[in-house]
């Protein structure tokens, strides 16, 4: 079968008939009955669809989505990673990954966040005797605050799905994508679009079934590529934040410093 066709030319493969019909008494044929044509569409049908629509249905389902789970990387040594759970309704829960610079336990409640930094994080970021003198003040605890927090804010602002939502197509207006070639990834049906703008090169797959969720983004640019994978979505971010005993208050800590 032929990419972009329907299966037998969209009409319900017939039984095989026999080789003389067989006529009803009185030498009539029996009447035929009419039976609608359906015609067969592979998966949600962005396979038959240009690559332009498959970015724009993406695009449509990611906005519309109430949370999701993404994962981001890159290929560059010591770069950061995320891999945060987030709502449209301001909760989120996951890791920041610095690299050299260290890791973030992250959990956000609205206005409210929770962040747990390692001892990697601390001395690269409050600088020698500073940043060993401040972990051992919190040692391993969560600092709590609000996103009216500088630090906070700056945490938080990486697991805003409503700015991710706000911002999608705005800066690929005037991108040309290839026509959907159908694929696999990671054990899930995709058509995949690419589109190349200067120096830089973004793959897509998108989902083939049910809603054209966003599956994976892939850029590469001057050798170093990122990569954000998407999943678990409209699955609630779980609810649980730290007790009081696990947490430190950023006003005290501050205080303390």
């Amino acid at each position: 079968m032929s990419h972009g066709t329907t299966a037998t030319s969209g009409k319900v493969p017939a039984r095989a008939q026999p080789a003389q019909e067989v006529r009803s008494r009185g030498g009539r044929r029996p009447a035929r009955r009419h039976r609608p044509e359906r015609l067969w569409q592979r998966g949600n049908g962005l396979a038959e669809k240009s690559g332009k629509e498959v970015v724009d249905e993406a695009g449509k389902a990611l906005k519309d989505a109430k949370s999701v789970r993404m994962k981001m990387d890159t290929s560059e040594e010591g770069a950061f990673s995320i891999d945060l759970a987030m709502d449209n309704e301001g909760n989120c829960a996951g890791v920041i990954d610095q690299g050299e610079q260290g890791k973030v336990e992250l959990v956000k409640q609205g206005e409210k966040v929770w962040m747990k930094p390692d001892q990697k994080f601390w001395e690269t970021q409050a600088g020698g005797p500073d940043g060993a003198a401040t972990w051992e003040l919190v040692k391993g605890k969560y600092l709590s605050g609000t996103t009216e927090d500088p630090m906070m804010s700056g945490m938080a602002g990486t697991c805003d799905l409503k700015a991710i939502q706000e911002d999608i197509g705005s800066d690929d207006e005037d991108a040309k994508w290839s026509d959907p070639k159908e694929g696999e990834v990671e054990g899930q049906s995709v058509v995949t679009v690419e589109s190349t703008k200067d120096d830089e090169k973004t793959t897509l797959h998108v989902a083939a079934e049910g809603t054209a969720y966003p599956v994976q983004s892939i850029g590469d640019e001057s050798g170093t590529q990122s990569k954000v994978t998407f999943s678990e979505w409209d699955k609630p971010v779980a609810d649980e934040v730290p007790s009081e005993e696990e947490s430190l208050d950023m006003a005290k800590l501050q205080q303390m410093g």
